[in-house]
């Protein structure tokens, strides 16, 4: 799932979207749960916001749990949309950048799963979001945060290079203004490095840091040698709700 339209993230998310279902197991987990806790402290209702939808994970869940709900689901990647299109036909859809989004209704429940952590200020974007609730309204969002796929990165710097991983927020960068949060540690054995990160570049989730120059092919054999089997990786999540508190 992303956010932010028009780059190269979106485009590699455009590509994936055809195979996401079949391989994206770890991002429909977040979403259930995610959803799953909603559902567990929220009466039904009547209009749901989902931010960075990617092919619906969020969206069909929360079609599942209340069937009645409104859902309106935003991604930037038209493909992950036109995915998600067919499997919930009577929700309504916008391809735009979450992160900048302009829109005027409010809603019961706004919902962001596996994309805050792609946005380059993902303080702001939470500021921003909870002005799309109602006054009784809530927000649920999961990300991943700082750890997560420790394990390459500790394999990587035995070569000493810096490894291109995206930079995850802190675990407590939300801590002032969340109402309540979780965290969660996801613990995948991939049959090699090579697999983890194959996998990565299928699902779309493979966008680098801005200044990373990408790693020799003699060095990314060595690290293929190195590497354990089955390599085992780290996903660090982070669950947070938040309340309507005003104007932001």
């Amino acid at each position: 799932m992303i956010a932010f339209s028009g780059t190269a993230a979106t485009r590699r998310f455009d590509r994936a979207a055809a195979d996401y279902d079949d391989l994206a197991s770890v991002q429909k987990q977040i979403a259930d749960a995610l959803t799953a806790w909603a559902a567990k402290t929220c009466p039904a209702p009547l209009d749901v916001l989902d931010l960075g939808c990617g092919t619906g994970f969020v969206a069909e869940a929360v079609h599942k749990i209340w069937p009645s709900t409104q859902v309106t689901a935003v991604d930037a990647s038209a493909a992950m949309l036109e995915n998600a299109r067919r499997k919930i036909p009577n929700a309504r859809f916008i391809q735009a950048d979450a992160a900048a989004l302009d829109i005027e209704q409010k809603f019961d429940l706004v919902f962001s799963s596996m994309m805050l952590h792609w946005l380059p200020d993902p303080r702001e974007a939470l500021r921003r979001w909870r002005a799309f609730l109602k006054p009784d309204g809530r927000m649920y969002v999961a990300l991943l945060t700082d750890g997560s796929f420790q394990e390459w990165r500790d394999l990587c710097r035995t070569e000493n290079p810096t490894d291109g991983l995206w930079d995850f927020p802190r675990i407590d960068f939300a801590n002032d203004f969340a109402a309540e949060s979780k965290r969660q540690s996801i613990i995948i054995n991939y049959a090699s490095a090579h697999d983890f990160l194959k996998r990565l570049k299928l699902i779309g989730a493979t966008t680098p840091r801005p200044e990373h120059r990408p790693f020799s092919a003699a060095t990314m054999r060595r690290l293929m040698t190195q590497a354990p089997r089955p390599f085992p990786v780290t996903y660090q999540v982070l669950y947070l709700t938040m309340q309507f508190l005003g104007k932001v």
